[in-house]
């Protein structure tokens, strides 16, 4: 056989690249065409493939190498294409290294039966998933990137639930989750499996905010409702939402979102069965007064377990208000198919500093979870921009018809 050594080409002008995958190992028999290496440029990722029948005597490159054209990677033993005989192809096992390692390398296959191109190729390496086990929905079976998603929430929903022996732990109570629980977690545990999600934080002035809704909360309790903090930010949201409309997109899948006309508000509530999440309807269309007394029948309804399926469905976003109870800023999970919520925490007094004085200011933390697939980390900060700047400036824009505030 004639030995050829093959030499990295010249890859459209880039000085170097890195070696990140070695498709073969000596002893393979390779085609003309098929990929030998991948190398990845500042720009993009190819594979350099072999330019005639033969077989592999000896790999001179190594996956993390840097290097430059006419730098030699692999000699290959040619092989006649009219004396060229099939050999069996043996698959390559991965090698025996820790597995910090281990995946940082793309998991090595029978590459000549694998049809991939070099972004799923590299998509595979970096979440160390072995193509031989993606089945491929391309075009003569080649793997795309959309196979390795389904195969992601495929093995996603297989993962076994981890089991603790009770010798570690001591005596126990067996308990069982309420219906409402066990919804509420397999939902949540989906969509923080499946939604990639982000939380803006903020802080808000409510000083006087809250000592005009101090003002009120005795009328309002007289019309069956109780003025928290909660109905006047869902008003406020309400308000922007339709300015921001990224906040009323629905993730649709295969690349897709619908985009909501109306604005509808959930927000959460304790109850003896676990958490529920009620949705206000039409809120950018109803005053303070309305939102709060239909936020107190809504949470009564929710703790008699006696909600029906409108009061649960429809809403563009949610509301998560800790105040009542304390604590500072939290990462709420979004409850999809909305795309965001909004965690409200409890008000503490703070030194603020206001023009060149340092003076004690009421402030609220706030904290912003989305879905990052709909909107952006721009549109996500403008939006907690301009709740702070609404509420803040909702003093001076309702004053005493707060509850009228429409």
């Amino acid at each position: 056989m004639e030995e050829k050594t093959l030499v990295i080409p010249d890859l459209g002008g880039h000085a170097s690249s890195r070696v990140i995958e070695v498709i073969v190992s000596p002893g393979d028999t390779v085609s003309e065409d098929q990929g030998l290496i991948t190398l990845e440029s500042d720009k993009a990722s190819m594979e350099i493939p072999a330019e005639d029948h033969g077989v592999v005597h000896k790999v001179l490159v190594s996956v993390g190498d840097e290097v430059a054209v006419g730098d030699p990677f692999i000699i290959i033993q040619c092989v006649q294409e009219d004396n060229h005989k099939p050999v069996k192809e043996v698959a390559v096992q991965p090698k025996s290294v820790p597995e910090v390692i281990r995946k940082k390398e793309l998991v090595v296959s029978q590459q000549g039966q694998i049809k991939a191109g070099p972004f799923v190729r590299r998509i595979a390496r970096e979440m160390s998933i072995n193509l031989d086990t993606v089945s491929g929905s391309g075009p003569s079976g080649q793997i795309t990137v959309n196979d390795i998603k389904h195969f992601l929430q495929k093995n996603n929903a297989q993962i076994s639930e981890i089991k603790v022996p009770l010798e570690a732990i001591g005596l126990v109570s067996d308990e069982s989750m309420t219906r409402i629980q066990v919804l509420a977690s397999n939902h949540l545990q989906s969509v923080w499996q499946q939604v990639p999600q982000v939380t803006q934080h903020h802080e808000v002035d409510i000083t006087e905010l809250d000592v005009l809704r101090a003002k009120h909360k005795a009328f309002c309790k007289q019309q069956g409702a109780n003025l928290t903090i909660l109905p006047i930010v869902m008003k406020v949201l309400g308000r922007l939402i339709p300015e921001h409309h990224a906040f009323n997109r629905i993730w649709a899948g295969d690349d897709k979102y619908w985009l909501r006309t109306t604005t509808h508000i959930s927000f959460a509530v304790e109850t003896p069965q676990g958490l529920c999440v009620p949705v206000v309807h039409n809120v950018n269309e109803k005053d303070i007064m309305v939102l709060a007394k239909e936020i107190h029948q809504l949470s009564d309804r929710a703790r008699q377990n006696k909600l029906s399926k409108a009061d649960i469905q429809g809403g563009s976003m949610s509301i998560s208000s800790l105040g009542a109870i304390g604590g500072g800023h939290f990462t709420p999970i979004i409850n999809a198919p909305e795309c965001a919520i909004l965690g409200i925490a409890k008000a503490q007094w703070k030194p603020t500093v206001v023009g060149k004085k340092i003076v004690p200011r009421y402030m609220m933390p706030v904290s912003l979870s989305y879905d990052h697939r709909l909107i952006d980390g721009a549109q996500a900060a403008r939006m907690i921009v301009a709740l702070q700047l609404n509420l803040e400036s909702l003093v001076k824009d309702a004053g005493d018809e707060l509850l009228a505030y429409i």
